[in-house]
């Protein structure tokens, strides 16, 4: 009877123990890291500048559309880049042409994004953080594209 309440105990602390260690290790992950769904390492240029990339990734969260029929959500996934420069990609109030280039240089598809469909924010200083809606980009292209270019 003592040899089983011993096992008892000790597979109960084990089991402790454990979620202790999984549930610490999920809590030190950064946030970009617990919600991204793909790392990503794409040369991105705003027209012929290429952009000064500090990190990115692939996120999948919901939007909202303001249409004049009425606002609407959806799921997509979006490119969420930070990078260093002295100058904003774009002012708001504008679309924005995306094209997703190969590493041989062809054109794989060419989007455009009305204003809801990204944007861009001011950090401190030089660092700035994008984010572009990938709706109507085929997830194919993506896993082939090499260079993205960003123009108005």
């Amino acid at each position: 009877m003592l040899s089983r309440l011993i096992r008892v105990y000790f597979l109960f602390f084990s089991c402790l123990v454990l979620f202790i260690v999984l549930n610490s290790s999920l809590h030190a992950q950064s946030i970009s890291a617990q919600i991204k769904q793909a790392d990503c390492d794409f040369e991105i240029y705003y027209k012929d500048q290429k952009l000064d990339i500090i990190k990115q990734l692939i996120t999948k969260r919901c939007a909202l559309i303001n249409h004049s029929e009425g606002d609407y959500t959806y799921n997509s996934y979006f490119l969420e880049f930070q990078y260093n420069s002295e100058s904003k990609i774009k002012e708001r109030g504008a679309v924005l042409v995306i094209q997703f280039f190969s590493k041989s240089g062809e054109l794989l598809i060419k989007t455009v994004l009305r204003d809801e469909e990204w944007k861009e924010n001011i950090g401190n200083g030089l660092i700035k953080n994008f984010s572009l809606s990938l709706i109507d980009v085929p997830v194919f292209v993506l896993d082939d594209t090499f260079k993205i270019v960003i123009t108005k």
